[in-house]
């Protein structure tokens, strides 16, 4: 009897939850990510990996990395045990510049976000390069700054296209690229702010800007790095429709194969969220 009500009470209430909910997407960004809101052993994830040709990029988003030149210090010493090869730092610096619209009130037109964004990613790298280099000791030397302009090629040009063709076309993707938008402002915005017109197309435009990085990695002096760890230190809430579900769905839904192709996605990406507790 009391099997038959555990069965009764546990399918009731899965009815429940499939009625009140949208379709919802896997949680899981790419195959190695975690969404855990703890601190993460970043070490003991990346220990499978071969040193030998692993290309690693670490994606700083600014806003959101711990200011502590301790703590990146310790990120980065994690991603130089874990290759021979020199291990790129990238700073989104005028790709910030929709962030500074949409949540600082600077405006994309007369180009004060775009100067506010370029000054923080400045500041950023002065930290990195006086205040956490000198804890890295010589494997500082292993270190390649990079910024936006020297990512966007041609190639990543093109994945920009692709995805913004697309959301034209397919309502599908378009309103998972929306989802994800507002997830974006649900997670940062400030006490007050709206959700209006205006700040949904600038976080369209910059997830069609920052989307094709997540996805086919970044191309350095010549060299693409597949490989990332994004340390992040604020505690943004994730969404079922957020950027991480986004991804998961573009690699692996039978619906944006036609997608895949055009961007030509490598099969083996790798990207590693790293969480940190403010204290």
């Amino acid at each position: 009897m009391k099997l038959r009500f555990y069965l009764l009470f546990a399918f009731l209430l899965f009815g429940i939850a499939s009625s009140a909910s949208p379709r919802k997407s896997p949680r899981c960004l790419l195959s190695v990510a975690e969404h855990s809101r703890v601190n993460i052993d970043l070490s003991h994830k990346m220990s499978g990996l071969s040193p030998i040709n692993s290309r690693i990029a670490i994606h700083f988003s600014i806003k959101a990395t711990p200011s502590d030149p301790q703590k990146l210090a310790e990120v980065i010493k994690i991603a130089l045990a874990s290759s021979t090869e020199p291990i790129v730092i990238f700073v989104p610096d005028s790709l910030n510049k929709f962030n500074e619209f949409v949540f600082n009130k600077k405006s994309l037109t007369n180009g004060s976000a775009e100067k506010k964004a370029i000054d923080d990613a400045e500041k950023f790298i002065n930290l990195i390069q006086t205040a956490v280099f000198p804890l890295l000791g010589t494997q500082a030397k292993r270190i390649i700054i990079a910024k936006w302009n020297q990512i966007h090629s041609s190639i990543y040009q093109n994945a920009i296209d692709v995805l913004k063709d697309y959301y034209h076309s397919n309502q599908e993707f378009r309103r998972l690229i929306d989802l994800a938008a507002q997830s974006l402002f649900e997670s940062r915005k400030h006490r007050g702010q709206s959700y209006t017109e205006e700040r949904k197309l600038a976080l369209v435009e910059q997830l069609f800007w920052e989307l094709p990085s997540i996805l086919n990695g970044i191309e350095v002096n010549g060299k693409v790095y597949l490989i990332a760890i994004h340390p992040t230190e604020k505690n943004y809430k994730f969404t079922d429709y957020s950027v991480a579900n986004l991804v998961d769905l573009i690699r692996r839904d039978p619906l944006f194969e036609e997608i895949r192709n055009k961007i030509r996605l490598p099969k083996a990406r790798q990207w590693y969220e790293s969480f940190s507790q403010r204290e």
